[in-house]
C-alpha cells in the first residue's frame, strides 16, 4: 500500500512506532469482540441443536404413544 501511495499521490508514507502500536491495539481490540461474537453463535446454535434433539426425541415417544393408543381412539369414536 505504500508504494501505491507513493504511486498515486508521490508522497512517502511513513509509519511512527505510536500509530503502528495503535494499529495493534485496535486489532487486538477487533480480534477480541469477533472471538465473543463467534463464541456466543457458536453457543446459541449448540443450545438450539440441542432443544431440537430433545423435542425430536419428545416427538418419537409421543408418537409411540400414539400408535399403541390408536386401537382404543378407533374403538372410542365408532
Amino acid at each position: 500500500m505504500a508504494i501505491r501511495y507513493l504511486e498515486e499521490m508521490r508522497r512517502i508514507s511513513h509509519v511512527t512506532p505510536t500509530s503502528f502500536l495503535e494499529l495493534l491495539s485496535t486489532y487486538k481490540k477487533t480480534l477480541k469482540e469477533r472471538k465473543k461474537l463467534i463464541g456466543d453463535a457458536k453457543m446459541r446454535l449448540a443450545k438450539g441443536l440441542n432443544v431440537l434433539a430433545n423435542a425430536s426425541v419428545e416427538v418419537d415417544k409421543l408418537k409411540s404413544e400414539l400408535i399403541a393408543k390408536k386401537p382404543e381412539l378407533e374403538r372410542v369414536l365408532k
